[in-house]
């Protein structure tokens, strides 16, 4: 902006990608449970592109999420959706374990203060 205006920002989609990433920024590596599972109540598994994008046709770029990197403790986790296992898989060192569905996962995040720092969305087919 410069002279203390504001410029606005505009984002466009040129070409859709096949994975849409997101960051969470974090005010501490110690949020509080609530905060946490605040947090992931606001999100959705699934994203619109034309809710991120102007110019972007509704509907034309969906996609689901399918996996997380999480941060608890000095230490990351994933998270990965897998359904041919049933449902959300947590990746820890040489230990996977299930979860179950979204809520499950929330529900352990919220849990266990794991913070979702990034989170991996697949563009959905047809």
């Amino acid at each position: 902006g410069g002279c203390n205006k504001s410029c606005p920002v505009t984002t466009q989609l040129e070409q859709a990608p096949r994975v849409f990433s997101l960051q969470i920024a974090w005010l501490s590596n110690q949020e509080a449970p609530q905060d946490i599972g605040c947090t992931l109540a606001a999100l959705d598994e699934t994203v619109d592109l034309s809710e991120v994008y102007q110019g972007v046709q509704p509907a034309l770029h969906r996609y689901r999420l399918r996996s997380m990197v999480c941060y608890y403790g000095q230490h990351y986790q994933a998270m990965v959706l897998v359904p041919d296992a049933g449902g959300w898989l947590m990746f820890d060192d040489s230990r996977v374990s299930g979860v179950g569905g979204w809520a499950d996962v929330r529900r352990k995040c919220e849990a266990g203060h794991i913070q979702p720092s990034v989170l991996f969305y697949e563009a959905v087919q047809g």
